[in-house]
């Protein structure tokens, strides 16, 4: 058996991938059906740590939690915890799985992406220096932990809720969510006042409790990014809150920029997801301000828009607020920008 036909071999056969990463010490090891294999590094404590994708010939392999790995495969995964070279790993999987080896040295293909991100990074001169101020559990001692009725009656499942962490802030009177960037770090926590005559009372609908520079993040991407990847395409909201109601209807490849205005930061981030960019902006968004959207990503991406032509959606609605039936005719009938 050659390196494709044992990737071929492993993707139809998931847990004997899930050996192999047990035996190079990974441990709280799941397989999710025609998607992924996941695990727990060696002596690390997140359970999503580890991704195999399935989703691909090549066994896409992930370390969401070091900037160390910069592999693409499984013998890339295997060689970095075992401290091996491609031959190596390959001999690894086939000895431990009892198959016979038949090495052929492979190639590796340039990734256009990957040359054309580095060349994005100068382009844009990205900031790289930016140094964002983690929020501490301790930190955080004050909020009540529970899901809330006025986001189940929003539509905003109980499942949800504890996925995006829903908090209650007593003293103010807010539910509250954290903020957090691509590995799961908190930045900032925002609150929702439950205060009827808020404005009224001068009291802001909505604030965050700690200050951060929201341009560098994506909103659920942490928590949906492996989702992301499996479905191929990102659906990049505006408001957090559809992030969690689409969550509760299923949909999972969601993100939101916080504005209606994409930066050169979050560009980056979506453009390092390698997946088809659907824009679903709220519905007093004109199809001329989307279309300015989309040609930041200039041919680089395919980018779609969810575009209300169907008149089915409020004024202010975002294309997740009508519900799981209307989001999804309003996908299905999306526009190539």
């Amino acid at each position: 058996m050659d390196s494709k036909e044992l990737k071929r071999y492993l993707r139809n056969n998931p847990n004997k991938i899930a050996l192999i990463l047990e035996s190079i010490g990974c441990h709280n090891l799941k397989v999710v059906k025609d998607k992924r294999v996941q695990a727990a590094r060696p002596g690390g404590d997140n359970p999503t740590s580890v991704q195999v994708l399935l989703t691909d010939d090549i066994l896409t392999s992930i370390i969401h939690t070091v900037s160390d790995f910069n592999g693409r495969d499984i013998y890339d995964l295997i060689g970095y915890f075992i401290g091996s070279d491609f031959k190596s790993s390959f001999t690894y999987i086939c000895d431990l799985l009892g198959i016979s080896c038949d090495f052929k040295p492979i190639k590796k293909e340039k990734s256009y992406s990957y040359e054309f991100l580095n060349n994005f990074l100068g382009y844009k001169q990205y900031n790289n220096d930016y140094s964002p101020s983690y929020i501490s559990k301790k930190e955080l001692i004050g909020f009540i932990y529970k899901p809330h009725r006025l986001f189940l009656e929003e539509d905003i499942s109980i499942e949800s809720q504890i996925k995006f962490q829903i908090m209650y802030d007593i003293k103010d009177s807010r539910i509250c969510f954290p903020i957090r960037d691509e590995n799961g770090n908190i930045v900032s926590v925002k609150g929702r006042t439950v205060i009827e005559n808020y404005k009224e009372l001068g009291i802001p609908k909505y604030i965050y409790y700690y200050p951060f520079e929201n341009r560098h993040y994506l909103y659920g991407l942490y928590e949906n990014y492996f989702d992301i990847l499996s479905k191929g395409d990102v659906i990049v909201f505006e408001a957090e809150k559809s992030v969690q109601k689409a969550d509760s209807y299923g949909i999972n490849n969601c993100v939101s920029i916080g504005t209606k205005s994409i930066t050169d930061e979050q560009l980056l981030k979506l453009l390092e997801l390698k997946v088809d960019i659907v824009l679903a902006f709220d519905k007093n968004v004109s199809l001329e301000e989307i279309e300015r959207q989309a040609k930041k990503f200039d041919k680089l991406a395919n980018v779609y828009a969810i575009y209300d032509n169907l008149n089915l959606l409020d004024e202010k609605d975002a294309p997740i607020d009508k519900g799981y039936d209307t989001f999804m005719k309003l996908y299905r009938n999306k526009i190539i920008i």
